[in-house]
């Protein structure tokens, strides 16, 4: 027994007061807790074991103690604040953009430390964050006044939930982006100049080309009426080296015409449904002649699909496409084929030419690029056909790719939608969603792209459901509560914000009506693992991209199957 404990049971006796002591048994690697109460005999003397007690202390002491000194190490601003907005913690980055001491911050609100229109403004944004339970990012302009500047924070603030759940106040991290704003700022205003020099010098190509056909067109003419008045085979060569540099000229003013109404944006496409055959049909009338005319094969695979593109434009891009394969291509053959990929048609224009170097392959679509004409040799082209398949594509909403092996042949490929066709092979409409009738269904849609979240609310309004749209699994959770209605089914993106999946957001709202609610994942994701956890949890999946047919097949699947 310690001096402490002996000197405690002294002056109980003497005072005749009860007292409390704790100790520590080495041999029995224990602490007890005594107490002693006076009686007429001397001391009455109560024991306990309270080893487990002081371990869960010791224990929680150390976790505090972690847990401040993680708080405290972190570079960005942490604080947790109360319902009123006081102060209950901070760390020193905190402290320091504030101003103030760290111990001075507690206990203060935000209209000790902002001025009024802030204070107001935060303590609405958190008000409205606790009443609502869920995780906002804010951006925030605040005065750093270790610095002396305005600074841009981005503020993560979450509700503070005490051990029972309920909302006690406000946790938030801020994140000091002032510097990626001003470059963001800067790159916006580069991007900008450079979309106006480029639609400057795309007008000026425009208009300088306009204004040299004509004179151009002149001297075409003219080289035509010369021709009846030269005479000798010098004058006849002579004249046909000027119709052809006239030819050149004219097929130059030709590209850049059309590469500068491409980049001002005066092509406005008409996008309809229609038989691609159509348009391979007269590209193979043009151009079977000229490949048959140089030795070459021609073949063209029937294609009878229907397609949604504009029709000139995506001829213009083929033609320029077998073009070049031809001017490319010596020996061999030209061949135009067709692939069904799920929606989509791919168009293949494959040689047996010249082929591209690896090097030069991400630069082939760049104006007057070309391979294997350094000397310029108009003959071989004016390096500008590439360049317009690339806006067209662009334009169109259409991938193009290239692949190629040197001294072996390229294939060019365009990838486009098909149209719906009916029986009689002419399009039909593509309201995909015409046969849907939601029936005041609820759906509960999640997804942290806020594009796409917007673009399912509204196709799924049109077909006749209830959506509640969310970016997160609490979110979500959240408003399904206020709306006070079980949903019918749950669609969710799969990858989520801050590494949560659709799979959690769908069991969450499971969990809180305790019913299997139908649900369906939206994703790229072709993980084995996640198609067996979607099938683990009777989770239906779409691919994306999918069209529009595609979803509402989906989730009629999904609610026939619980129904």
């Amino acid at each position: 027994m310690n001096t402490q404990m002996w000197a405690g049971y002294h002056q109980a006796m003497a005072e005749r007061v009860p007292i409390e002591v704790e100790d520590y048994y080495p041999p029995h690697r224990r602490w007890y807790r005594f107490r002693a109460f006076p009686s007429r005999e001397g001391l009455a003397f109560y024991g306990q074991d309270v080893t487990a007690q002081r371990t869960l202390q010791e224990n929680l002491e150390r976790q505090r103690m972690l847990l401040e000194t993680i708080i405290e190490s972190a570079p960005d601003p942490i604080f947790a604040k109360d319902r009123e907005g006081r102060c209950i913690t901070l760390n020193s980055a905190a402290a320091r953009v504030l101003g103030y001491a760290r111990h001075a911050v507690i206990g203060l609100t935000e209209t000790d430390m902002f001025p009024p229109e802030i204070a107001a403004a935060m303590r609405d944004q958190e008000t409205r964050i606790m009443e609502a339970g869920v995780t906002e990012v804010l951006e925030e302009i605040i005065t750093d006044r270790h610095r002396g500047e305005h600074r841009v924070f981005l503020t993560t603030k979450t509700p503070l939930r005490d051990p029972a759940g309920a909302i006690v106040g406000i946790i938030g991290v801020a994140r000091d982006i002032t510097e990626r704003k001003a470059r963001e700022e800067a790159l916006r205003r580069a991007k900008e100049e450079a979309e106006r020099a480029n639609l400057a010098k795309s007008k000026f190509l425009a208009a300088a080309s306009h204004d040299l056909r004509q004179p151009l067109q002149s001297l075409i003419l003219f080289a035509g009426v010369l021709k009846g008045y030269v005479q000798g085979p010098r004058g006849e060569q002579a004249l046909k080296q000027l119709e052809n540099g006239l030819g050149a000229l004219k097929a130059l003013l030709d590209s850049l015409l059309d590469v500068s109404q491409l980049d001002a944006g005066i092509v406005k496409p008409e996008i309809t449904d229609f038989p691609v055959s159509g348009v391979l049909d007269g590209i193979a009338a043009s151009y079977a002649p000229v490949a048959s005319a140089k030795g070459l094969g021609w073949q063209l695979e029937s294609c009878t699909d229907g397609v949604r593109s504009d029709t000139t434009l995506l001829g213009r891009m083929l033609r320029n496409l077998v073009e070049n394969a031809i001017r490319y291509t010596t020996t061999g053959h030209i061949r135009i084929i067709c692939h069904r990929i799920e929606d989509r048609l791919r168009i293949e224009v494959e040689d047996t030419g010249i082929g591209i170097p690896p090097e030069q392959l991400d630069h082939i679509f760049e104006e007057f690029h070309q391979v294997g004409n350094h000397a310029r040799d108009r003959r071989q082209g004016l390096g500008l056909g590439l360049a317009i398949v690339r806006r067209i594509a662009d334009l169109l909403g259409h991938r193009v790719e290239v692949r190629s092996r040197p001294r072996e042949g390229s294939t060019f490929s365009i990838e486009l939608p098909l149209a719906m066709m009916g029986a009689a092979g002419l399009p039909v409409p593509r309201d995909a969603g015409s046969d849907q009738n939601g029936q005041g269904r609820l759906v509960v849609v999640i997804d942290d792209d806020a594009l796409v979240l917007e673009s399912l609310e509204v196709i799924l309004t049109e077909w006749g459901y209830q959506a509640i749209a969310a970016v997160s699994a609490e979110e979500a959770v959240a408003q399904v509560r206020k709306f006070g209605r079980r949903p019918d089914i749950v669609m969710a993106d799969y990858r989520l914000q801050d590494g949560r999946t659709g799979t959690e957001a769908i069991l969450a709202i499971r969990a809180l009506f305790n019913y299997p609610i139908p649900g369906l994942i939206l994703t790229g994701e072709t993980d084995p693992k996640f198609l067996r956890e979607c099938t683990g949890h009777d989770v239906g999946i779409a691919h994306k991209p999918v069209m529009p047919s595609q979803l509402g097949r989906a989730l009629e699947q999904q609610l026939n199957a619980a129904a």
